[in-house]
């Protein structure tokens, strides 16, 4: 019997003894969450999915949302104004039921001081309390969309610059330097062969050289676009894509973007633009299709191949060109998704945020921020 009190309360201590270290376990675990918590920079914050009351905000919510822990705990997101659209928190919802969690989520927010401030969340679901509720981290990207949109306009500028200098400059020159060429062809007997057929191998060679300065400065700032929106522009690129590597191009549904703005028209072009010369140089296809559509608050374009894919190998290219892409893409709120599959071929897709007339003012508040 003694022997028996004695294993029990052996047993007793050893699991005593446990317990005790998993608690102490959990309270650093606890503790060391904590701190992490506190000590984010960006916004952090706990609310109830259902309705999207604070439950708990970190210090850099203060920073970010200009709100202190007080003045919110308790109360409703919605309900202190802190979505400019309400809708964007519906359809952040929706996301967060459908998936578990938001990554890259981009919405207007107002700070306790009443700016419109461009913000990006990541969001994910638990369910430690009595029901579910998210943890939400939040950045203030307004000057960072500033900044690149800044390196976009530059870029365009600089664009535009280089067109000019090409098309009045080099492709003048070289035309000129190709109808000097032809004159010269009176001053060969027509019995000396051999050198006029180096003259006209020479002419040719300049004629293409013409061409081709040409069709750069078109792609570097078309023309089309300008005069005839985007529609025009890539019908131009439909047929100079055909004529430059004997493949066919089929447009769909180019009114959908059609009176998008200047702006917006002028991004999706040079993704696009981007995107087909891609497929045409690397992706060994015989047809490429360019379609585009619109929603009541987006635009997105997609350009489909039939080749044998490309890859993105981190050298100067295809790489390259998608990197373009995707800073064009998020300077405007947007994104960029590639999708290839060996012997189907490479579908790029872009979807480009439009300006809602319900955000129109908001969105001009975030403008007069970032300018």
């Amino acid at each position: 019997m003694c022997v028996v009190s004695s294993v029990a309360v052996w047993n007793f201590l050893r699991l005593s003894k446990k317990e005790t270290e998993y608690a102490a376990r959990l309270d650093a675990a606890n503790e060391m969450f904590s701190k992490s918590f506190r000590a984010y920079p960006d916004a952090v914050l706990v609310t109830r999915l259902s309705d999207g009351m604070v439950i708990e905000v970190n210090d850099g919510f203060e920073e970010v949302a200009g709100y202190s822990r007080d003045e919110v705990l308790g109360k409703t997101t919605l309900g202190e104004g802190m979505w400019e659209n309400p809708k964007d928190r519906e359809r952040m919802v929706e996301l967060l039921q459908r998936d578990g969690r938001v990554r890259g989520f981009e919405f207007l927010g107002r700070r306790g001081t009443g700016e419109v401030r461009l913000c990006r969340m990541s969001a994910e679901i638990f369910r430690g309390f009595d029901q579910p509720h998210i943890v939400t981290v939040i950045e203030d990207i307004t000057e960072l969309r500033r900044l690149q949109r800044e390196t976009v306009q530059a870029t365009d500028a600089e664009r535009q610059r280089l067109a000019r200098n090409l098309h009045d400059g080099v492709a003048q020159e070289l035309a000129g330097a190709n109808y000097l060429l032809r004159s010269l062809e009176r001053w060969f007997p027509t019995e000396v062969g051999d050198c006029q057929e180096k003259l006209d191998t020479l002419q040719r060679t300049l004629g293409q050289a013409v061409d081709t300065v040409r069709t750069v400065a078109k792609g570097l700032s078309p023309i089309e676009i300008q005069h005839g929106g985007l529609e025009a522009a890539c019908r131009r690129l439909a047929l100079d894509i055909t004529a430059m590597y004997d493949i066919e191009v089929h447009l769909h549904n180019c009114s959908a973007v059609s009176g998008s703005g200047r702006e917006l028209e002028t991004a999706i072009y040079h993704i696009v633009h981007e995107a087909v010369f891609n497929a045409a140089k690397h992706g060994d296809c015989d047809n490429i299709t360019i379609s585009f559509s619109a929603g009541d608050d987006f635009v997105s374009a997609s350009v489909c191949d039939d080749g044998i894919g490309i890859k993105d190998d981190g050298t100067e290219g295809a790489g390259l060109g998608f990197g373009l892409m995707k800073q064009r893409a998020e300077a405007l709120g947007g994104s960029i998704e590639v999708s290839q599959e060996p012997g189907v071929g490479t579908e790029v897709f872009c979807r480009l945020p439009s300006v809602p007339v319900s955000t129109a003012a908001a969105a001009q508040g975030v403008m007069e921020l970032a300018n």
